[in-house]
């Protein structure tokens, strides 16, 4: 990224500013160190820029190389969002030599370094009145992508037949069962965590409610319909709306901070459930529902 200092103007006769950068390398880190980078900097315009009586205004350009840092690299800043302030990357000032004034003052570890310059930047320009300094700050953001989860393919459950005489008068059918996996496959994680919450849920135009039960019906085939439970046998609450989870069960629950896996595999069982015996009739049905993802 190409960037410029500047512009900076004098209106004395015969001015000379000199350029530097006190630290090429910086390691700053956003998200409470779930994303850790690497600033370099590059040069400005080196040696001395005349300028004076006003006639005369100075930019320079520079640039600025971001990339992944390693987790064993001691960060010099650091944020709990997504943006980070950095001060006085380049400096220019009128004093001649304080780069190497200032840098032979503040040879010490490097985050104590960064205080320290600046705390000699100002003593200078504080006791050189006729002089003046100049620092160019930056703030770098970052916003994410979004963690985002597709459902890989449609689940199609299909149960044995039964035979009337076997089935209970009403209730579920237990001991005859159907079973379907839904495959929710994720990506753009943060450093191995999701960006943000999102949770996997069943609804269907089909329903018919029989106490705390959602039993998925065929409107064309009366007395039968489907009940669906997770892999421990917990019945599925299904909401009659794709657009709200509206008390519906969570199959599986994505926290934001917390680690994304590329792949879910979340199991489905399906049996019968007769809710009025007497009007069964030989015959194939069906009942729909849909996998809905929703995000927070």
């Amino acid at each position: 990224m190409i960037s410029s200092f500047g512009p900076i103007k004098c209106t004395a006769s015969g001015e000379s500013l000199n350029y530097w950068v006190p630290l090429k390398v910086i390691y700053f880190s956003l998200y409470n160190d779930a994303l850790k980078l690497k600033l370099e900097i590059s040069n400005p315009q080196q040696g001395l820029e005349i300028i004076g009586n006003g006639t005369k205004v100075v930019s320079v350009s520079h640039s600025l190389h971001i990339t992944s840092a390693d987790n064993s690299d001691k960060m010099d800043f650091s944020s709990a969002n997504g943006s980070v302030t950095i001060e006085s990357i380049i400096q220019a000032s009128t004093i001649r030599n304080l780069e190497e004034r200032v840098r032979s003052e503040c040879e010490t570890p490097l985050t104590t370094k960064n205080i320290c310059m600046a705390l000699r930047m100002w003593w200078y320009d504080l006791t050189n009145p006729g002089q003046v300094s100049f620092a160019k700050n930056v703030t770098i953001s970052y916003v994410p992508p979004d963690s985002t989860c597709d459902i890989e393919n449609d689940v199609n459950i299909t149960l044995p037949d039964v035979s009337l005489s076997a089935l209970p008068q009403s209730g579920m059918v237990s001991n005859i069962i159907g079973q379907g996996n839904i495959i929710l496959n994720c990506i753009n994680s943060l450093n191995g965590n999701s960006t943000r919450n999102a949770s996997v849920f069943l609804s269907s135009v089909d329903l018919k409610n029989i106490g705390n039960d959602d039993i998925l019906i065929d409107n064309n085939f009366d007395g039968i319909g489907f009940i669906l439970s997770d892999q421990n046998d917990n019945k599925i609450k299904i909401s009659s709306s794709q657009n709200t989870r509206a008390g519906a069960t969570s199959l599986q629950d994505i926290q934001k901070g917390l680690p994304l896996r590329a792949s879910y595999n979340i199991p489905i069982k399906a049996r019968y459930y007769v809710y009025d015996k007497n009007k069964i009739h030989p015959g194939d049905f069906s009942a729909l529902a849909k996998i809905n993802i929703i995000y927070d």
